[in-house]
């Protein structure tokens, strides 16, 4: 995996040719860290690379073109910004992806949704104990 360094603009990205096989990087020669990763299938997804704690960490912002150019750099300075303030966003992003336990999805369900809008919360409490728990 070999990684060049490019001036990006959308019509550079969209130029870029996928590799015969893996993946391939690409830098922007304004913003250090900031990057596309092209695989061999043709997509492009946006990357910023960082060091938190001594260790090389990437973080990938989206894809292309779901994902501009614009709003993809203006993340990775975000990011870059986050880590010279002593944040990871790697481990931020990870720890906000991760779900709630099933109780604690059905309690907030009663709490905020049945006991507020239906007569028969207590059915669904009852049926959420009896068959989901």
């Amino acid at each position: 995996m070999t990684a060049s360094r490019i001036r990006f603009t959308v019509r550079s990205v969209e130029a870029i040719k996928p590799p015969p096989c893996g993946q391939k990087d690409y830098w922007d020669a304004n913003l250090p860290g900031f990057g596309v990763r092209v695989s061999a299938a043709g997509r492009r997804s946006w990357v910023v690379m960082y060091r938190s704690g001594g260790i090389k960490r990437r973080l990938t912002l989206g894809t292309y073109p779901a994902t501009s150019l614009a709003a993809a750099r203006e993340q990775a300075a975000d990011a870059l910004r986050a880590v010279a303030h002593g944040g990871d966003p790697a481990t931020s992003k990870k720890s906000a992806r991760e779900a709630e336990t099933f109780a604690e999805l059905s309690d907030e369900y009663l709490e905020r949704y049945a006991k507020a809008r239906k007569r028969s919360w207590k059915k669904d409490e009852k049926a959420i104990e009896r068959d989901l728990t």
